[in-house]
């Protein structure tokens, strides 16, 4: 059973066996007033994040079993180009 660590926004998935320590650096990271904390994500290199007093972390467990095989770690990331929005005439800025 995996565990995945939300970091302010950045979703890591973390094995049991480094889930202490990473709790206990993330808690002196706080207690600290912040640091940098070296994240061990399955399959990727470590990350590093930020912590400070004010930063959002949620710890679960992974809904599916979590491997370093392939690109399988994390969900894809979807691309859009929205290209340039033109404004309808309508909407034009008031003239006070």
């Amino acid at each position: 059973m995996n565990f995945l660590v939300h970091i302010n926004g950045h979703e890591h998935a973390v094995e049991p066996a480094a889930l202490a320590a990473l709790r206990a650096q993330i808690l002196d990271a706080v207690r600290a007033g912040g640091a940098f904390v070296a994240v061990p994500d399955i399959g990727c290199a470590d990350s590093i994040e930020l912590i400070t007093p004010a930063t959002p972390v949620r710890i679960e467990v992974a809904p599916e079993p979590i491997t370093a095989d392939g690109d399988d770690a994390h969900a894809d990331v979807a691309y859009y180009d929205l290209g340039t929005w033109e404004p309808p005439d309508w909407l034009e800025p008031l003239d006070d």
